[in-house]
Order: structure tokens, then sequence, then C-alpha cells
């Protein structure tokens, strides 16, 4: 995110590409660890930089920044979201959906 947030920074297509990788090898080996630790509080800790992401990610699309800034946000943020969705217990997920809406 900080490598193409920038505006006047252009960044390469080699650089996108390795930076992808990275935030795609990064997701994949959280991933793992959520799998083989059961009782894993990790969602809370991606709240943060999730938001970080979503913002980048919502600037980059309204704004029409340079493709390879747009296509890193958006890995970044669905890379944060997969992992706090996989980390998120099943249960929490049941009573967050079946919760009735508070009247105002």
């Amino acid at each position: 995110m900080l490598l193409s947030s920038n505006i006047p920074v252009r960044i390469s297509f080699d650089e996108m590409r390795s930076t992808l990788l990275t935030i795609i090898v990064s997701t994949l080996i959280m991933l793992l660890y959520i799998r083989i630790v059961k009782k894993s509080l990790l969602w809370c800790f991606f709240l943060f930089p999730s938001l970080f992401w979503a913002g980048s990610m919502v600037m980059a699309i309204k704004y029409q920044y340079h493709d390879y800034d747009t296509t890193l946000s958006v890995a970044g943020f669905v890379g944060c979201l997969c992992i706090i969705l996989y980390s998120l217990p099943l249960e929490e997920i049941k009573k967050i959906v079946k919760r009735p809406a508070s009247r105002l």
C-alpha cells in the first residue's frame, strides 16, 4: 500500500507483480496458521489494517489512480477480509447473522 499510494510515484509491472505475490503468499500463510491454531483472535488485529486497505481501495477506485495501485489495493483488502472471515468462529458469524435489528 505504501509502495504505490503516493500519486507521483509510478511503479513498474515487475514491482506490482512482486508486491501482489507477497500479498498472496502472506495471506495464504495466515490462513494456514489460522487452520492449524484453532483458537485465534487474529481477526481483531486485522481490523485496523483492513480499514487502511479499504480506504486505499475506495480512493483508488473513486479517483481512478494508476491501474497497478488499484490492483494492489483491491488484493490487499480482499486478503485481509479473507483472513478476518476465516478466523471468525462459526458461532460468532451465526450470532451476527441471526441478531434481530435493534429498534431506534
